[in-house]
């Protein structure tokens, strides 16, 4: 896991944790299109006040969240 979260090197930013809508939408279209979903009704998925209301002081990299 570690290795798929660190390779490339600063393959994970720590600073845009905020979904976005029209992104997830984009996504969802696109597993309807190659059928590995049915329908790509996002309707209630996107909730970003936990995201809104996330601190990221302290969080330098991948070992700064990481349980070891």
């Amino acid at each position: 896991m570690k290795y798929a979260l660190e390779t490339p090197e600063n393959r994970i930013v720590f600073d845009n944790y905020i979904p976005i809508e029209k992104e997830l939408q984009n996504m969802a279209d696109l597993m309807v299109r190659f059928k590995l979903i049915e329908t790509g009704a996002i309707t209630g998925l996107v909730e970003d006040r936990f995201a809104r209301g996330s601190r990221i002081d302290g969080i330098d990299g991948i070992s700064t969240i990481l349980a070891n």
